[in-house]
């Protein structure tokens, strides 16, 4: 997952490895850290950065994610967040119309 996301930080001109952000989070206070997994500190910053995720796959009009996250009790205050991300004039309709065909 690591070397995947690697990928994608350098798309972005990001030099730190995956690894290093992760340190750098958990120095921050973002993120917790223990031997087996690491978790964000608050519930909101995963909602967020969740909510973000559903958005880049919405623009990118991949509806895979959304399509399993809506109704989903587990995923409800990302998915509402990400609602509210959306430009009520031109995505709104485009996410309605994936539900009704």
């Amino acid at each position: 997952m690591l070397a995947g996301a690697r990928e994608d930080l350098n798309n972005f001109d990001i030099k730190q490895s995956p690894i290093e952000i992760i340190d750098t989070l958990s120095r921050a206070g973002i993120m917790r850290r223990n031997a087996d997994y690491c978790r964000f500190l608050h519930d909101s910053f995963e909602s967020y950065f969740g909510a973000r995720a559903l958005l880049v796959d919405f623009q990118a009009r991949q509806y895979s994610l959304i399509k399993e996250c809506h109704g989903n009790e587990r995923v409800k205050e990302s998915y509402d967040l990400f609602l509210h991300m959306l430009d009520p004039v031109e995505e709104v309709p485009r996410l309605q119309a994936i539900f009704t065909n």
